[in-house]
């Protein structure tokens, strides 16, 4: 079939490329237009109903919001208007029937899956030789937005190609018939999707009663938020390469079934949006704490169970991680949905356990203290020089000694063992938190080693937000204070003894 296609990733978005060169700005002039009406068959009933804002039907998951996990589907409506811009020369005699077919389909599909999309079109010729009256917008009763496929294929059956055209090649007005969609002659709906579908077997000439240039009429259907995808031949993909942008698609006009092109577009758009409205549904968490089913001190063997509680109990994002400052007295077990923890006492001694939110990075903490007891199952028997499990959370620990409660030997922190804490944090509008330094995950200092060095290893800190309207922090201390709804960054500097320096830096996302 000799069929190809281009979607962009950001098919929502609506942005097409913009000139790589820069250009005076220019303001076109409001050409007459020439409206094709015929007469319909609506009601003044129906199309007061009509016009309200609805097309796109999508699928869209909402979370109930009591403590199950289960979810819910409704309809989302969302407007699109779509026009079609048809060139009608003689040259499009082979083709005018399958534009026909293929664009009939494509309404048709459209109306199986629900959409109610409203579609226009735009016919067009070469205005120098067959006159300005020859770029037509066809209209219904004063309108150019048809409802249904069996409208639109009365207005496709009017157009017929025939004589006209320029006298060689690439000489079609497609500027000046776009310049019509582009200075908001057809009346899109404000916070409709909107698109141009372009349908020639031609390139185009410049000339049109508007003032455009090709860039400038890009820029102005790009500041508009209208897509434009173009049916032609092969081989005329890079001539309309840069009207397309990165959004749109091209496809073969001699395709007899060039409308799947179109439906794989719609499909995109409807799965964009139903990805950023489940977006909008996301509830963040606020706050966890730390709770025991059992005492706080643990025998050597024996076995505490922590849990934490992520508020609000419907946040969208509930899994935690586990951290724990000394491995080497204790040994964490994470359950599979992360909310819980069981902590066996391996040797004796006090550990600070915490939970850590994946989302916004709010923190519990619990104090366990393992105290001497008969050992059980031998858990003190293996002495430990690896890793903590704790959640997703690795620390290396590194005793110099083998685990066993040595003297370690003497080790100067470096930028490479340093970490900030938090990395990402939620908060609101007036609250507080401080940003501390923490061992790095990947270092060989254990936390114990890295607080008791932090003075003699780091010679200073400074603070700074990339947005302290939004989030400000006090240049010293590293706390941080939420000011208005927004998202800021909060950047540490440390410079260490060895004449080094780094930035670390934590998200803060501030709500009201």
């Amino acid at each position: 079939m000799g069929k190809w296609m281009k979607i962009g990733a950001a098919v929502l978005s609506m942005a097409l490329v913009a000139p790589s060169t820069s250009m005076a700005a220019v303001t076109p002039s409001r050409g007459k237009v020439q409206y094709e009406n015929r007469t319909g068959n609506y009601s003044d009933a129906e199309e007061k109903e009509y016009t309200r804002t609805e097309t796109t039907i999508v699928k869209v998951e909402d979370e109930i919001t009591d403590t199950t996990t289960s979810t819910t589907t409704k309809d989302i409506i969302e407007p699109a208007d779509i026009v079609f811009v048809v060139d009608s020369t003689g040259s499009m005699g082979p083709h005018i029937q399958n534009v026909k077919t293929n664009v009939e389909k494509f309404s048709e599909y459209l109306e199986s899956k629900g959409v109610g999309a409203r579609m226009a079109v735009v016919e067009y010729k070469y205005i120098i030789s067959d006159g300005k009256d020859s770029t037509k917008i066809h209209t219904v009763d004063g309108s150019p937005w048809h409802k249904t496929t069996s409208e639109l294929k009365k207005t496709l059956d009017i157009i017929k190609s025939g004589i006209g055209g320029g006298i060689g090649v690439n000489e079609e007005s497609l500027v000046d018939a776009l310049g019509f969609v582009a200075n908001g002659d057809l009346k899109f709906r404000e916070d409709a999707h909107k698109f141009a579908i372009v349908l020639t077997d031609e390139g185009f000439k410049e000339d049109n009663r508007h003032g455009y240039t090709t860039d400038t009429l890009i820029q102005a259907l790009q500041s508009n938020n209208i897509n434009t995808s173009v049916i032609t031949e092969n081989g005329l993909q890079s001539f309309f390469e840069k009207m397309i942008g990165s959004t749109g698609i091209i496809a073969d006009i001699q395709s007899s079934d060039f409308y799947g092109e179109l439906e794989k577009l719609a499909d995109v758009i409807f799965k964009t949006i139903t990805e950023e409205v489940v977006n909008k549904n996301v509830k963040p968490v606020e706050s966890v704490t730390v709770t025991s089913k059992g005492d706080s001190a643990i025998k050597i063997g024996n076995s505490v169970t922590l849990t934490a509680r992520v508020m609000p109990e419907n946040a969208t994002e509930k899994k935690v991680s586990w951290v724990v400052d000394d491995d080497s007295i204790v040994e964490l077990t994470i359950s599979g949905d992360t909310r819980s923890c069981k902590v066996t006492g391996k040797k004796k001694g006090s550990v600070n356990i915490t939970a850590v939110t994946d989302d916004g990075g709010f923190t519990g903490n619990y104090k366990v203290k393992v105290i001497d007891g008969k050992t059980s199952g031998g858990s003190n028997n293996n002495s430990n020089n690896g890793n903590t499990n704790s959640g997703g959370v690795t620390i290396n620990r590194g005793d110099q000694n083998g685990g066993n409660g040595g003297e370690s030997s003497s080790v100067v922190i470096s930028v490479d063992d340093i970490a900030v804490y938090p990395a990402k944090k939620t908060i609101s509008k007036g609250s507080k938190f401080q940003i501390k330094l923490t061992a790095d995950a990947d270092s060989d200092i254990s936390q114990e080693e890295f607080d008791e060095m932090v003075e003699e290893s780091v010679d200073s800190i400074t603070y700074r937000s990339t947005k302290s309207s939004v989030a400000s922090v006090n240049k010293k201390t590293g706390v941080v204070t939420g000011k208005k709804k927004g998202t800021a960054e909060i950047r540490t500097t440390v410079y260490t003894a060895d004449g080094k320096s780094r930035t670390y830096k934590t998200k803060v996302y501030v709500k009201n």
